[in-house]
């Protein structure tokens, strides 16, 4: 056998007698949860839910009091036969004021030279001619 041929054999028996000293897949799958931290879990669990139930059933028992408007709705004239329907009013609340003063935005304006004193840009002279 030639010499590369040797060399390609002992590569790859190298290769293939390579190998992970233990159990890798023990090692990477997790272990199973404690029965402790189960019966943990599903102990909060079952907690909550009747924390859930007995906060409904007392709201549900509470006592709601519907007080009629003092102003009439609805008013009869026996006289005339009229019936008129009068709508309270809302309560609209004033939107809230802000006291945030502004900065004084006055700038210096800078004094511009009159138009006398400004050279013609059309010049009589013909220099280029």
């Amino acid at each position: 056998m030639s010499e590369l041929r040797r060399h390609l054999e002992r590569a790859r028996d190298a290769h293939r007698g390579a190998t992970y000293p233990g159990d890798l897949a023990a090692e990477l799958i997790a272990p199973p949860p404690a029965r402790r931290r189960v019966f943990a879990q599903v102990a909060t669990a079952a907690a909550a839910v009747a924390a859930v139930v007995v906060l409904a059933v007392r709201l549900s028992q509470s006592p709601v009091h519907i007080e009629p408007p003092a102003d009439l709705i609805a008013q009869h004239d026996p006289v005339s036969g009229a019936f008129a329907l009068t709508f309270p009013a809302l309560d609209v609340p004033e939107p809230p004021t802000l006291a945030i003063e502004t900065p004084s935005l006055t700038f210096p304006v800078p004094a511009f030279p009159s138009w006398q004193s400004i050279p013609s840009a059309t010049s009589t002279t013909r220099e280029s001619v």
